[in-house]
């Protein structure tokens, strides 16, 4: 997709990200060992509160990284938990460049997902693990 960052390499360590219209690149730690997943997906025009990670029953999600590049800076982008609404990234993107990437640790409640909400065209990467 033009405009929109991609993943354009990976090890048992990290997954490297392109840019929007450059040749940087950024990365997120999913070492396998310490029991990272990852979650990477293109999302084309607007999504509404979209379940994009659900943790296996019984477990919450502990987030520990996320990267969100869109092809707009006409539209936020939002990433939260469903139940209790904690936001895990809010991206302002007409106040900022059109990627951001953030080590974090947040967890969510006991089965509780994590949803995106976005205007337009958008690359998710997400760092995580389930634990009860």
């Amino acid at each position: 997709m033009a405009n929109q960052g991609e993943l354009v390499g990976e090890s048992n360590a990290s997954k490297t990200f392109k840019s929007v219209g450059t040749n940087e690149t950024n990365s997120l730690n999913v070492n396998q060992e310490e029991n990272f997943c990852s979650f990477t997906a293109n999302y084309t025009g607007a999504q509404t509160d979209l379940e994009i990670i659900n943790p296996t029953s019984g477990e919450r999600l502990h987030i520990c990284g996320i990267y969100v590049n869109t092809a707009t800076v006409a539209t936020d982008v939002n990433i939260r938990f469903a139940t209790s609404n904690k936001t895990v990234l809010y991206f302002h993107t007409a106040q900022a460049a059109r990627d951001a990437l953030q080590p974090i640790h947040i967890d969510g409640a006991i089965d509780e997902p994590l949803t995106l909400s976005c205007g337009a065209n958008t690359f998710v990467a997400v760092c995580y693990c389930c634990h009860c």
